[in-house]
């Protein structure tokens, strides 16, 4: 009986743990990008922000709110 909760507890937080790694990554490579140069040309040749920051700030929330998720689901 209690291997099958454990078994159902660990399956609960695919997603949540998914969607740490990706932000991870994205918060990576955001960063990697956004220091490069934040602006200069772009694939267009045309003068612009890049948005390497921006993608950091996406990785960001998304590694805070797959925290919050499991946070809440352990609350309960």
């Amino acid at each position: 009986m209690k291997n099958s909760d454990k078994d159902k507890r660990s399956k609960s937080y695919y997603w949540e743990i998914l969607v740490i790694i990706f932000g991870l990554a994205l918060f990576k490579f955001g960063i990697d990008d956004g220091f490069n140069g934040s602006i200069g040309y772009n694939s267009k040749r045309m003068m612009g922000v890049h948005n390497g920051y921006l993608n950091a700030l996406y990785g960001f929330f998304a590694v805070i709110g797959g925290c919050l998720s499991i946070y809440s689901k352990r609350k309960k």
